[in-house]
């Protein structure tokens, strides 16, 4: 998925195992529910542009750069 744009999408509930999301823009996705533990090139700034990151699932040092980003509100 490297490069792929999400922006807008709906990916409530998505599983991303292995996938490469470097430079992929998620600005207004809906990521309620997704599973984006094992994703790789994920960043604090593309997950604080989407809807619904506080219920989504995340490798402990993306969630911390997330919480520390977004702020905490787990």
């Amino acid at each position: 998925m490297l490069g792929a744009d999400l922006r807008n999408t709906d990916l409530r509930g998505a599983t991303f195992p292995g996938a490469v999301l470097r430079d992929t823009p998620m600005d207004g996705a809906h990521v309620e529910g997704a599973d984006f533990r094992g994703a790789l090139g994920l960043t604090a700034n593309e997950i604080c542009s989407t809807s619904g990151w506080q219920t989504a699932q995340f490798d402990p040092d993306v969630l911390a750069a997330v919480q520390a980003r977004c702020g905490s509100a787990r």
